[in-house]
């Protein structure tokens, strides 16, 4: 998995996983998927999330060598910025005006930035994060604040967002 993930990180200049990519099971060749899957959004940000995961729980050094060489970018933009856009063109430039609560909330595991957990976290209110509607929402939000919060116990975690 983690040199599927470095050849795919390898593609973008920013050093991010894309959404989608192509894997050839005859010859193992991977190949980036199309213009529109080849971005960092959605489905792509929740390697950080899992990647942390298994560093915490394992004490993978492929996780730290990978999460170093990969948020690179991510980490030069948020300094800059303080926000990144929902979706990122391997090129680097933010394809929506929008941001996504979700990542951040896998990325602030990953890089251990306060900044990002008090973002999202300012977004919180009787138990839900910003859309009530969005379930994807409030599932990224409960693991990127578990996993940040290094799997507090229900007490803990409302005691904590208070």
């Amino acid at each position: 998995s983690y040199h599927v993930l470095s050849t795919v990180s390898a593609f973008a200049k920013t050093g991010l996983p894309a959404d989608w990519v192509q894997l050839n099971i005859r010859n193992g060749q991977i190949t980036p998927a199309s213009e529109k899957d080849s971005s960092f959004s959605y489905d792509a940000f929740r390697v950080f999330w899992r990647i942390h995961l298994d560093r915490e729980l394992f004490g993978e050094p492929r996780a730290d060598e990978y999460l170093r060489k990969s948020l690179a970018w991510i980490m030069s933009e948020w300094d800059k910025h303080q926000k990144l856009p929902a979706v990122i063109s391997p090129a680097g430039k933010g394809l929506v005006e929008y941001e996504s609560l979700e990542m951040l909330s896998a990325l602030m595991c990953a890089t251990g930035n306060e900044a990002m957990h008090k973002k999202l976290n300012a977004a919180y209110s009787q138990g839900i994060w910003s859309d009530k509607d969005s379930s994807y929402l409030q599932n990224w939000a409960w693991f990127g604040n578990a996993l940040y919060n290094r799997f507090p116990g229900p007490f803990e975690f409302e005691t904590n967002q208070r």
